[in-house]
């Protein structure tokens, strides 16, 4: 029926063409007015033969679009395991239809029968299964609520399913973008979160801008939380500033060595240290590069190693510090092994007790008589400063001591130590070097040793608090007298300040010593406010109620923080 109306008003069209044009007119018109009549009167039939055609093409597509969304539908229904096959004409037909939306949008027929497909597909395929005009469609609608309630529910589940799949970077796009129409939805938004922080921790700073914003905006209160909005900056601080970056920042992304993010930003990092730094780049970046296989990695640790090398072979007494640390961290070899133990002769002949302790280490193990007497001499002239200078002596005289401790506790060397200690605790009391503390701590007790611990436990607790030693704590604990009892109350009020101030969780917690003296002081105050049949809100109590996560009961104190 279309084709023969079509046919004849293309025969139409092409009689009126064939008239001629000396033929005569019912009423005089000159040939110009003839001309355009002819003319006007063929352009007309032309659009409405282009209407008519193109309203069949249209009903055709409808149709045909139709029949295949019913297919998936049944398809679907029926539970087949095989998906709905599409009509040869299915392409034409989508495009035919999507034309002529895009041409006229408010054409309801087209965009009801397009939208049923892409739910139809949608439902079939997920998200990943619909072509990318059908999600188009879909997006504009759901954005602009023009879905029914079921068909919108419909598509976010799909999307949810699809982001729940795939977090991170492998989301589709689309997904994405029909989650964060509806940011008032908590499943949205709960599968949009999931994301991000996959996105966040794949991808590190090449992340969604999105999901960073995401990520950054909800407060971390989970460790895992915390460690991922702290790897996220310590990643912004190494791929901005490199091996410049502050070393909390390198060593947080060293602390991930299955994380491919702060990998490859260390790798990075260190690869540019060495291209531009050579000798000089920080040593990390040498020894991360040297653990690499990569061509471009064994090139870069190969000109360096032999850069250190000349240097040191060329002239021991000047060479750069960071030539020997490089040569000291790479594999052993002959070449090396030699030159690194002329430096140590060179190195302990001349500066003595200020020679690098590692040159001094080497020369121990050495068995030929030059060695040797360079180390004598290097240890006579550390016992004999320490014997004459005690605390005033140098650092390495009493660190070359330390490192070949005698047996014998009336030896010179142990006595000279002991002496030392003694000075350096009554001296530095809380500033005094841990290890003349703990000698002192380790040998039998006398008068000066007694006091020098004494002066030090109290200086200790008054400007650590109850980060003071155990040892020290322990000893100002166990006076009766008033002042180290105020010294005790003292360390309470600081931690319970702490406590109130930085909360029980997080990087920047209290400490746990801290923590742990507030929930004593809490439960010694709940034993009180039960006995007298009162409920006082004490400094404890109130530090534990009010800090990040805190809660203190009546019936339960001390088991609260994480």
């Amino acid at each position: 029926m279309w084709n023969t109306f079509i046919t004849t008003l293309i025969c139409f069209v092409i009689t009126i063409h064939s008239f001629p044009a000396s033929a005569a007119p019912i009423a005089y018109s000159s040939p110009l007015s003839r001309n355009l009549e002819r003319r006007g009167l063929s352009i007309l039939l032309n659009q409405m033969v282009d209407t008519v055609r193109f309203g069949f093409e249209h009903a055709e597509a409808s149709a045909d679009v139709a029949k295949n969304t019913q297919r998936i539908a049944n398809a679907a229904k029926n539970g087949k395991a095989v998906k709905a096959v599409p009509s040869k004409s299915l392409e034409t037909s989508l495009r035919i239809l999507r034309s002529k939306l895009t041409k006229n949008p408010g054409d309801a027929r087209s965009a009801k029968v397009l939208g049923d497909y892409a739910i139809a597909k949608v439902k079939e395929g997920g998200i990943a299964g619909t072509d990318k005009d059908s999600l188009d469609l879909l997006n504009n609608k759901f954005a602009s609520g023009k879905l029914s309630d079921v068909d919108r529910k419909v598509v976010r589940e799909a999307a949810i399913q699809d982001v729940s799949k795939s977090p991170g970077a492998n989301a589709h796009p689309t997904s994405l973008a029909i989650l964060r129409s509806e940011p008032e939805n908590g499943d949205s938004r709960n599968a949009l979160y999931r994301h991000a922080v996959g996105d966040v921790w794949e991808n590190g700073v090449k992340a969604d801008a999105v999901s960073a914003e995401l990520v950054r905006s909800k407060s971390p209160k989970t460790p895992q939380e915390v460690h991922l909005l702290n790897t996220y900056d310590a990643l912004k601080d190494v791929t901005s500033r490199g091996m410049k970056a502050d070393p909390k920042s390198i060593a947080l992304l060293r602390l991930n060595p299955e994380h491919p993010a702060s990998v490859e930003a260390l790798h990075t990092a260190a690869t540019q240290d060495l291209k531009e730094n050579h000798l000089m780049a920080v040593p990390e970046s040498i020894a991360l590069i040297r653990t690499k296989g990569d061509e471009e990695s064994k090139k870069l640790i190969a000109t360096v190693d032999n850069a250190a090398l000349k240097d040191v072979k060329t002239d021991p007494l000047n060479a750069k510090k960071e030539s020997v640390a490089i040569l000291r961290s790479k594999p052993s070899d002959p070449e090396t092994t030699e030159a690194l133990a002329n430096y140590a002769m060179k190195d302990v002949g001349n500066n003595k007790v200020m020679a690098d302790p590692a040159s001094i280490a080497l020369l121990r193990t050495h068995s030929d008589d030059t060695s040797k007497a360079l180390v004598a001499d290097v240890d006579k002239a550390a016992l004999e400063d320490v014997q004459k200078n005690g605390v005033a002596a140098k650092k390495q005289s009493v660190a070359i001591l330390r490192s070949q401790p005698s047996k014998d506790p009336a030896s010179p060397t142990s006595t000279a130590l002991l002496d030392h200690a003694k000075a350096d605790v009554m001296t530095n009391t809380a500033k005094a070097d841990k290890e003349s503390v703990a000698l002192l701590r380790s040998t039998p007790n006398d008068d000066a040793s007694i006091k020098a611990l004494d002066a030090h436990a109290t200086a200790d607790v008054a400007a650590n608090g109850m980060n003071a030693d155990d040892e020290s704590l322990a000893l100002v604990g166990a006076r009766m007298d008033p002042e180290s009892q105020k010294l005790i109350q003292g360390a309470t009020t600081k931690a319970i300040t702490s406590v109130r101030d930085k909360g029980l969780v997080g990087p920047n917690r209290a400490t746990e010593k801290e923590i742990k003296q507030v929930h004593k002081q809490a439960n010694e105050d709940l034993a009180v406010n039960q006995s007298n049949q009162k409920d006082v809100e004490t400094p404890a109590i109130s530090a534990l109620n009010r800090s990040a996560n805190g809660q203190v009961t009546s019936t339960q104190v001390g088991t609260t923080h994480n």
